[in-house]
């Protein structure tokens, strides 16, 4: 059995995990912020900063990040690891068949969290989606609904007694302003880690520094 190794590109802090294996194909980009990271009276926020910046990047216009999301990953949800917690927030995927179709979808992922796209209509249409996924997830699935109310039984004050999904009426609230301070607090190279299962430790250090190598500190 392969140990994971841990590297850390040091100009900026950036840490990253690789297990070498010549099968799996598996990539993603972490940042450690979840749903306890959320204001007060702004619970939802971590879960709206995730949809909105997965819509579109500099690089990628939304139809065409779809495409190829699509393409690579399947349907929404079938072969997608893109999620938020409560500690964290991850945009990754499931092991794929083929290496090349792992670091274009990588490649995607990396455009999303260093571009860090934030647009008024994205805001509108995405909150709404947060609010669907609590209508559907976390009201209707009766499993994560008792993991809620578990966690707000447990807590008390602790923020880890905060909804994933969102607060309706509060959700609503979230400007592009909370987004933009929300992502510049927490969207940070020493606040994130890279995972990759598949390439050498050398490879994976040189797919860090060629993403990630301009990303400022701060």
């Amino acid at each position: 059995m392969q140990l994971v190794s841990v590297g850390t590109f040091k100009p900026n802090g950036l840490r990253f995990y690789v297990h070498f294996d010549r099968i799996a194909n598996v990539s993603g980009i972490g940042i450690k912020c979840g749903s306890i990271h959320d204001p007060p009276v702004k619970r939802g926020l971590a879960h709206a900063v995730e949809h909105i910046l997965t819509r579109k990047s500099n690089k990628y216009a939304a139809k065409q990040a779809n495409l190829l999301l699509w393409k690579f990953l399947g349907r929404p949800d079938d072969l997608f690891n893109i999620h938020t917690n409560w500690t964290s927030t991850f945009y990754g995927h499931d092991s794929l068949l083929r290496k090349d179709h792992m670091l274009k979808v990588f490649d995607v992922m990396a455009s999303f969290v260093r571009d860090q796209v934030v647009e008024q209509k994205t805001r509108d249409a995405e909150l709404a989606a947060v609010h669907q996924e609590y209508l559907l997830r976390g009201v209707d699935s009766m499993e994560d609904l008792i993991e809620v109310l578990i966690h707000q039984e447990l807590y008390q004050k602790n923020p880890a007694r905060n909804r994933i999904d969102c607060e309706p009426e509060e959700v609503r609230t979230i400007t592009v302003q909370d987004i933009n301070t929300f992502i510049s607090k927490y969207y940070l190279p020493n606040n994130a880690f890279v995972v990759l299962l598949g390439p050498s430790f050398e490879e994976a250090k040189k797919l860090v520094r060629r993403y990630f190598s301009d990303w400022e500190p701060r």
